[in-house]
């Protein structure tokens, strides 16, 4: 998620996601999962070189170096050596993006998740942005755009990722905008949505700004 906060106030820290370089993140994952029982929340590349493995609120990131045999050698050129969860406190207008697979995670992946998720799903001013509302356009499109990626997963993966996640979105109770049209399209589409649900007020530099009726 991504929020543009206009407030000084200090953020929240959820926790911490450490992440480790490691010569095969495909035998890493699997251990992981098989020894120690996390799940697979996602593998980046083909072949992969990024994985996301999580169990409950514990999440561990892998990226893969292969000339990384051993504890002695070096660390991935790019990489992280953690990453930190945080809630920021807003008090002004913003935009929170969501990102693809959110709206589908388990239920328990962490305890605030139900929650927030139902109040999304709730929300007068949440849209839902698919490439088509046709199912197998929507497939075609979304595998097209994900392949364009640097880090995507296999082409067959990312067919049963999106059929998987496809009816979850559809079937949310928020406005949906088909992205496949034009973009002025599409932009007067969430203006027709959002209006009804939001007031604008005038600014000093002449402008306006958005808050929730």
């Amino acid at each position: 998620m991504q929020a543009i906060p206009q407030t000084h106030e200090r953020p929240t820290f959820l926790g911490v996601a450490p992440q480790f370089t490691v010569p095969d993140v495909v035998a890493a994952a699997s251990y992981y999962c098989d020894v120690l029982g996390f799940e697979n929340r996602g593998f980046f590349g083909e072949p992969p070189v990024f994985a996301m493995l999580g169990r409950g609120v514990v999440e561990f990131f892998f990226n893969q170096n292969p000339e990384m045999t051993s504890l002695g050698r070096p660390r991935a050129a790019v990489g992280y050596d953690a990453y930190i969860h945080v809630i920021v406190t807003v008090s002004g207008p913003y935009v929170l993006a969501l990102s693809s697979g959110f709206m589908t995670y388990a239920t328990d992946v962490h305890p605030d998740y139900a929650r927030v998720r139902g109040e999304i799903a709730a929300s007068a001013t949440t849209l839902v942005l698919l490439p088509s509302l046709d199912y197998e356009t929507c497939v075609a499109e979304t595998g097209r755009r994900q392949l364009g990626r640097p880090f995507c997963r296999s082409a067959e993966r990312e067919e049963e990722v999106i059929r998987q996640r496809f009816g979850v979105y559809r079937n949310l109770p928020a406005a949906k905008l088909e992205t496949m049209k034009p973009v002025s399209e599409v932009v007067d589409a969430a203006v027709v949505n959002l209006l009804p649900n939001i007031r604008l007020q005038p600014t000093a530099a002449g402008g306006f700004v958005s808050r929730r009726g």
